[in-house]
């Protein structure tokens, strides 16, 4: 896995300066400092946050899945976001969405980077999600947005945040603002 993302963690919090493909982040949390380094991905391109397709009984339709991948790619996409937090992920369960992201990168074959989808409320629940991710082949990043309704604090979103990139073996911080927090 080359990076993750993360949304919403205050501009003052962290800072973040570029170097040669590395960047590192410098902060302060209750008194505590800190430094992250970390390895800048260049994403260009037009990417789909791809849509898991369901059969009537509720359960995901795998052939439409890749059908849609390889669609996707056919028609010039850049990279796939797999999951994403603004749509039916949440409503999968682990092993379902597990699946979903294993069929997209297994179509994908390396033809296109693939980003999982990989938020959670329960920090727990998020380093979880994350040790299995990093078990599936062709899953290039993690996308993974703040914690949603329970409105962390600023030191609640670093923690949440650190243990998930502590999860991961290389990290890349920031997109926008979301769910309510000043970027």
């Amino acid at each position: 896995m080359k990076a993750f993302f993360t949304a919403g963690i205050q501009q003052p919090f962290l800072r973040a300066a570029a170097c040669s493909g590395w960047a590192f982040a410098r902060g302060s949390a209750q008194g505590r400092s800190f430094v992250i380094h970390f390895l800048i991905m260049d994403t260009t391109g037009c990417g789909t946050a791809i849509v898991t397709p369901f059969r009537a009984d509720g359960s995901i339709d795998e052939a439409a899945l890749q059908a849609l991948v390889h669609w996707q790619i056919e028609s010039g996409i850049d990279f796939l976001v797999a999951c994403g937090s603004t749509g039916e992920a949440a409503t999968l369960d682990e092993d379902e969405w597990l699946m979903a992201i294993c069929i997209v990168a297994e179509a994908a074959a390396g033809r296109v980077p693939v980003w999982a989808g990989c938020t959670h409320n329960s920090t727990r629940t998020l380093v979880r999600y994350a040790s299995r991710l990093k078990q599936i082949r062709g899953v290039e990043a993690v996308l993974s947005a703040n914690p949603y309704y329970n409105k962390p604090s600023q030191e609640g979103q670093f923690q949440h945040f650190l243990a998930l990139a502590r999860t991961l073996p290389r990290c890349r911080w920031r997109s926008t603002t979301f769910r309510g927090v000043p970027g």
